[in-house]
């Protein structure tokens, strides 16, 4: 219980469970709701944010500062997949 109580409160957890919430979401909105189909790019965005977070989290220069906490990077995640949604609605 200890070790899955450490995992959810992992960084990199959160922001794994963030990117598959946007892969799902995405997939489902550009398959029932939207008449424009979703360009590969911007279903790739959410993974290159992962990706950013990646590097920064495991610099170690990088380590203490104030953009490596999860939360920017999770809200990163959620804006884009809204505004690659927004987008394609009108």
């Amino acid at each position: 219980m200890k070790k899955l109580k450490k995992l959810i409160k992992s960084g990199h957890a959160q922001v794994e469970g963030a990117l598959a919430i946007n892969i799902i979401v995405l997939a489902y909105v550009a398959t029932r709701e939207l008449t424009r189909p979703i360009s590969y790019l911007e279903f790739s965005i959410a993974a290159l944010l992962m990706a950013g977070y990646e590097g920064v989290a495991r610099s170690k220069k990088t380590a203490n500062a104030w953009f490596v906490d999860p939360a920017y990077w999770v809200a990163a995640i959620v804006v884009a997949t809204a505004l690659i949604i927004m987008r394609h609605m009108v």
